[in-house]
C-alpha cells in the first residue's frame, strides 16, 4: 500500500502506479466487509471480481480490456446529499463498503490504494505500507503519465485544476458496466430492501384506511413522516420475521416516502410529498429502501370506492406488469421493453396509451437510479442476467368525470433471469389489498338490517298465537292497582297547590322560586390601575378590563360593560348624540324583586347622555362598546398558569359531520373544546349557561360519556343544539368476550382501561362542578332503575338521576328535568296520539314503555337453541320474535304471570312469576307446543333466519321445558 504523507487535497485522482512496489500474489478468501479496514486475505477477491467484470463486457470492449493491466477506482470526500455517485457506488461493489478519499489500483495479481498517511495505519498487518512525500513542484508532473477511464463528464474539481494533465495522455471514454450484474450476495440485500419496504406499504395501508375511516384530517407530509419514523421503531421491527439472514440496523430510506392523493400526481421518482390533506378516492404510495447500501423501489395505488372505470383501469394495469415481467430477459434492449409495453397498451386499451408514463423504469442497484439503463425509447443498451430494475409502470391524468382526474401507479423492484423478470418479493397488490369499500358497506348493513326486520316482522305471527291475546287470563292484583290510584289523586292535589301557588302572584307569570343571586363586577382595586387616556377628559374603552371610563363633572368614573343595558347613537341637528342605558332595579320588568341588586333601595344611575361635534369619533365609539359587550360574554383564558385538559375527546354534535378528536379545557368561567385539525373549530361553554351535567360510565356501554345540558342553545356547525357530548370510545380490546379463561390477561387489561377512562372522565366533571361554584355539579345514572322505551321511535335504556331522567347514548338525546313535569298521563297509546289533560304552555314529551315480555330479559331464562330448548343454556339464544311468542304462549297457557310493583319514586314495575298452571308443566302432565321457523341461528334478533314452509299450519316440534 502506497501512502503520500502530506496530501491535502484527497480528491485529487492520480496514477502513480509506475512508481509503486510491486507485491507478492495472495490467496484468494471470500469476500467480507471488516470493521478495522481491510485485510491482506480480501484483497484478491476484489482483483478476481474486477476481472470476472470485465469477462462480462461486449466482445468488442473484451478485447481491449485484456490489454488494460490496471483498473483505477477514485473517490473522493464523502457526501451525504449525493449518495448515489460511481465511485462510491464501485467501491461499494468491490470491497463492500465505503473508503473516501482514497485512489484503489486493480491489477491481476495485486491491488494497491493511494490514501493519507493516516489511513495507511487502519489496514491490519501484513500488508506492505511505503510512505513518501510529494514535493510541491511534482504534482503536474504525474499526469502525463496517467491512464484512466474517465467518465463523459469532467465537472469535477479535479478535472478543472488539472485538466490539461488528462488531455495529454491518450482518452478512452468507451463505457464499461462494472456493477451492473449482482452476485448470490448483493442479491439477497435486494430482497431483504424489498421486504422491509412491504412490510412498510401494509402498515401505511393500514394507518391510511384508519383515518380514511375515522374521518380524521392529515396531510400527506404528515402520513409520511408516520412511516418514515417507523425505520427506527425497534418495537415495529422486533415481531417482524424477515428470515434468518435479515439483520436489523442495516436499512436506510433511499428517498422520504412519496404520498398523493386528490388527483394531481407526479408519477417520476423524483416527486415531493406535499403538505396538502389526504383524500379519500386514488391514493398513491411510493416506498424506496436501502439494505445494506442495496436499493429497492415500490409503489402502489390504492382505492376508496372505486368507480368502475377505475377498477376496470387498475386490473388491467395489473395485467400490463406481468406482460412486462415475462419481456425482462437476458439481452434484451432497453427500448424495446418499453416499445413493447407501449404495443401491448396499444393493442388491448388504445384509449389508455395517451396517459401512459414516458419510462417504464429504471436499472437498480447500490444506485437507486442508474441513468445508464433507462426502460424508456432512449435506453440502447442490453439487459444481463441478475441485473435489477425497478418496473415502473403508471397511467397519469386519466380523466374522471367533468373536472376531475387521478392517476394510477404500479411499482415493483424485478431480478433479471434468461426466462423473464423476477419479482424479488411479492407485496400486496390485488384488488383485495387496495381497494375499499366503505359506502357498499353500510348500503349492505343497512339492506341486512331491514331485511331482518321484515324477515322477523313476516315470521312473528302463528296459528296458535293469533287465538290468544296478552292480557288474556292475567293475574292482577287489586291492592296494587288501589295503592296505585290514590298515590295518584296525592300526587294531582300536590301538583294543583304548586300551581296556584305558583300561578297566583300578580301579573301570573309563573316564575321560579329559585332565589337569583347579586354578582358583583370590579373594574379597578385603586386609582393608579387607570390608563393614562383618561387624563384627556374624554370617553376611554379599556378593552383588557371591560370597563367604559366616562367623564363626569371632570372626573373619571368607570362602569364594567355588564351594567350597560344598552347604548344608542343618533344625530340631534349639528351633534352626534351617543346615550348610555345602565342596569336598573325595575328597568326591565317594573318590579325592583326581579332584578337581583346589593342594595335597591340605593341611588342609580340609569342613563348618561354625552354630545359632541365630532360624528366620527362617536360612531367609533358605539362599534367599539358593542363589540366590547359581545366579547363580555365569550370565555376568559386562565393566565398565568395551565387549564386542565383531557385530550382525544370527541364532541356531539360535531362540527363538520365527522367525527375527530380534540382537548377540553376547563378555564375560570367555562370549558372550552379546541380542534387540534382547524383552529376556527372552538366552542366556548359558560359557566352560567349550565343546567345540568351527567357523567355516565363505560359500564355496559361502547363509550363513556359526560353530557352537559345548556340553558340557552348554541350553534355548531349550522344546527342549533342544547345538548353538548364528550366523550371517548373503549379500546376494541375491552369490548372483546371472555374466551374460556376468566384470568385472561386482555380482559383483565380491558376491566383497567375501563376504570382509567371512567376515572379520568369522573375528574374531568368534578373539576368542571369546582370552576363553576357548584352550577355544573355533575349528577350519576341509575342504570339499575332504566327501563325500555320509546322516546324517539327508537327502542333505548331511559336512566335517570336524582332529577332528570335521560338517554344519552346515542342523538337525539333526551334531558327531561322531573321538576318540571306539570302531569304524566300513562295509558295504552299509538303513535300519533296528542290528546292529553295537560297545561298547554308546554310541550308534549312522549316515552313509549316497553311490556315486559321481551327478548332481551327472557333471553335470560330461555337461553337454548331452537331444537334444544329442553337443555335450557347450553345452546345458542332464541331469536327475540320466538321468545316473545312462546312466553305469550306460556302466559296464555297461565304457566307464567305477572305482579306489579311500586318503587320508592312512584313508578310501577312489572316482574314475571309462576302461573297456576307452571307446576303442571314442571311436573310434566302439560306439553306446550310452539313453532319455530327455520333457518340460521340468530342471538337477541340481530341475526338471519329463513322463512318457514308456506304449508305449515301444524306444530312442527313438542318440547318440554324441564
Amino acid at each position: 500500500m502506497d501512502s503520500m504523507d502530506g496530501w491535502e487535497d484527497s480528491t485529487m485522482r492520480r496514477n502513480p502506479y509506475e512508481d509503486s512496489v510491486d507485491h507478492p500474489a495472495r490467496p484468494a478468501p471470500p469476500r467480507t466487509a471488516s470493521t478495522n479496514g481491510l485485510h491482506s486475505d480480501e484483497l484478491q477477491d476484489i482483483t478476481v471480481r474486477g476481472v470476472s467484470n470485465a469477462s462480462r463486457q461486449p466482445d468488442e470492449l473484451r478485447g481491449e480490456l485484456s490489454d488494460v493491466k490496471y483498473e483505477l477506482v477514485v473517490a473522493g470526500k464523502s457526501d451525504e446529499e449525493n449518495l448515489y455517485r460511481k465511485g462510491r457506488a464501485l467501491q461499494t461493489h468491490l470491497t463492500g463498503y465505503e473508503n473516501p478519499s482514497t485512489l484503489m489500483l486493480l491489477g491481476k495479481r495485486e491491488v494497491q490504494f493511494v490514501v493519507i498517511a493516516s489511513k495507511a495505519k487502519v489496514p491490519q498487518p501484513p500488508l506492505e505500507a511505503s510512505s513518501r512525500r510529494l514535493a510541491k513542484g511534482t504534482r503536474s508532473a504525474c499526469f502525463p503519465r496517467t491512464r484512466c477511464w474517465a467518465s463523459s463528464s469532467r465537472n469535477g474539481r479535479t478535472s478543472s485544476r488539472n485538466g490539461h494533465g488528462l488531455d495529454g495522455g491518450r482518452r478512452c471514454e468507451r463505457r464499461v458496466d462494472i456493477a451492473c450484474c449482482q452476485d448470490s450476495e448483493e442479491l439477497q440485500n435486494e430482497r431483504n430492501a424489498a421486504k422491509m419496504r412491504n412490510k412498510l406499504m401494509s402498515h401505511f395501508s393500514d394507518v391510511m384506511s384508519g383515518y380514511i375511516d375515522e374521518g380524521k384530517k392529515v396531510t400527506h407530509e404528515q402520513l409520511g413522516e408516520q412511516i418514515e419514523a417507523k425505520l427506527e421503531d425497534s418495537k415495529f421491527w422486533k415481531n417482524v420475521k424477515l428470515g434468518d439472514d435479515f439483520e436489523t440496523g442495516f436499512g436506510d430510506w433511499c428517498y422520504s416516502p412519496i404520498i398523493q392523493s386528490g388527483g394531481k400526481c407526479d408519477l417520476k421518482s423524483s416527486a415531493v410529498t406535499d403538505d396538502q390533506r389526504l383524500k379519500a378516492g386514488v391514493i398513491l404510495c411510493s416506498l424506496g429502501m436501502r439494505y445494506k447500501s442495496y436499493c429497492s423501489n415500490v409503489g402502489r395505488t390504492f382505492m376508496i370506492d372505486p368507480t368502475k372505470d377505475q377498477e376496470e383501469n387498475y386490473l388491467f394495469l395489473i395485467d400490463l406488469q406481468k406482460y412486462a415481467i415475462g419481456e425482462l430477459r437476458d439481452n434484451v434492449t432497453c427500448k424495446d421493453i418499453y416499445q413493447k409495453v407501449a404495443d401491448k397498451i396499444n393493442a388491448d386499451r388504445p384509449d389508455l396509451l395517451q396517459y401512459f408514463a414516458k419510462t417504464a423504469g429504471f436499472g437498480m442497484g447500490i444506485e437507486f437510479r442508474d441513468p445508464a439503463y433507462p426502460l424508456s425509447a432512449k435506453g440502447t443498451r442490453q439487459l444481463k442476467s441478475d441485473m435489477v430494475v425497478a418496473l415502473t409502470l403508471g397511467f397519469n391524468n386519466i380523466p374522471d368525470g367533468k373536472n376531475s382526474q387521478y392517476a394510477l401507479s404500479l411499482i415493483d423492484t424485478i431480478q433479471i433471469t434468461k426466462d423473464g423478470g423476477k419479482i424479488l418479493s411479492e407485496g400486496m397488490k390485488g384488488k383485495d389489498d387496495v381497494m375499499f369499500y366503505m359506502e357498499e358497506e353500510d348500503k349492505k348493513l343497512s339492506r341486512s338490517a331491514q331485511k331482518d326486520a321484515h324477515t322477523r316482522r313476516d315470521a312473528a305471527p302463528t296459528a296458535v298465537v293469533k287465538s290468544k291475546l296478552r292480557n288474556e287470563n292475567r293475574e292482577i292484583d287489586a291492592d296494587a292497582i288501589n295503592r296505585h290510584k290514590q298515590h295518584q289523586r296525592e300526587l294531582a292535589a300536590r301538583r294543583q297547590e304548586e300551581g296556584l301557588d305558583k300561578y297566583s302572584g300578580e301579573g301570573g307569570t309563573g316564575g321560579s322560586n329559585r332565589e337569583k343571586q347579586w354578582r358583583r363586577f370590579e373594574s379597578y382595586v385603586k386609582d393608579s390601575q387607570l390608563p393614562d387616556a383618561v387624563a384627556s377628559r374624554k370617553i376611554v374603552v379599556d378593552a383588557r378590563r371591560l370597563t367604559v371610563i366616562l367623564p363626569i363633572n371632570g372626573f373619571a368614573v368607570p362602569f364594567h360593560v355588564n351594567t350597560l343595558k344598552s347604548l344608542v347613537e343618533q344625530e340631534e341637528g349639528d351633534y352626534t348624540v351617543l346615550r348610555f342605558l345602565f342596569t336598573t332595579p325595575g328597568a326591565n320588568s317594573g318590579k325592583k324583586e326581579d332584578t337581583p341588586f346589593e342594595d335597591p333601595n340605593a341611588t342609580f344611575i340609569r342613563g348618561l347622555t354625552y354630545r359632541s361635534t365630532d360624528p366620527f369619533r362617536f360612531i367609533e365609539l358605539h362599534k367599539e362598546i358593542n363589540d366590547l359587550k359581545r366579547a363580555a360574554d365569550k370565555l376568559v383564558d386562565i393566565n398565568g398558569k395551565r387549564p386542565i385538559r383531557l385530550t382525544e375527546v370527541q364532541l356531539r354534535p360535531s362540527f363538520d359531520g365527522k367525527r375527530q378528536a380534540g382537548d377540553v379545557e376547563i378555564h375560570s368561567d367555562g370549558i372550552r373544546y379546541q380542534s387540534p385539525v382547524k383552529s376556527e373549530q372552538r366552542l366556548d361553554v359558560l359557566s352560567r349557561n349550565i343546567k345540568h351535567q351527567f357523567l355516565q360510565p363505560c359500564h355496559n356501554e361502547l363509550i363513556v360519556i359526560l353530557h352537559i345540558h345548556i340553558k340557552s342553545p348554541i350553534t355548531i356547525g349550522k344546527k342549533k343544539t342544547k345538548g353538548l357530548e364528550f366523550f371517548r370510545p373503549v379500546p376494541d380490546a375491552c369490548n372483546k368476550k371472555r374466551k374460556g379463561d376468566y384470568h385472561n390477561e386482555d380482559e383483565q387489561d380491558g376491566y383497567k382501561r375501563r376504570a382509567d377512562l371512567d376515572k379520568h372522565f369522573k375528574a374531568l366533571s368534578d373539576d368542571i362542578a369546582e370552576a363553576s361554584s357548584g352550577r355544573g355539579e355533575g349528577e350519576i345514572l341509575f342504570r339499575e332503575t332504566g327501563f325500555r322505551g320509546v322516546p324517539f321511535r327508537r327502542n333505548v335504556l331511559p336512566q335517570h338521576t336524582s332529577n332528570v331522567l335521560v338517554f344519552l347514548t346515542e342523538p337525539p338525546f333526551l334531558v327531561l328535568t322531573i321538576s318540571q313535569i306539570e302531569v304524566a298521563h300513562i295509558e295504552h297509546l299509538q303513535y300519533g296520539s296528542e290528546n292529553f289533560p295537560i297545561q298547554k304552555d308546554k310541550g308534549v314529551t312522549m316515552i313509549y314503555a316497553i311490556d315486559v315480555l321481551r327478548g332481551s330479559k327472557t333471553q335470560k331464562i330461555a337461553g337454548a337453541g331452537h331444537d334444544k330448548l329442553a337443555h335450557a343454556g347450553k345452546g345458542s339464544s332464541i331469536d327475540r320474535g320466538d321468545c316473545e311468542r312462546l312466553f305469550q304462549l306460556l302466559g296464555a297457557e297461565q304457566v307464567l304471570g305477572e305482579r306489579y310493583e311500586r318503587n320508592g319514586l312512584g313508578f310501577t314495575n312489572a316482574y314475571l312469576t309462576l302461573g297456576p298452571r307452571a307446576q303442571q308443566l314442571l311436573s310434566g302432565k302439560l306439553t306446550v307446543q310452539m313453532g319455530f321457523t327455520k333457518g340460521g341461528e340468530s342471538g337477541g334478533g340481530g341475526g338471519k333466519k329463513g322463512k318457514a314452509p308456506a304449508k305449515q299450519k301444524t306444530i312442527d316440534e313438542s318440547y318440554d321445558h324441564e
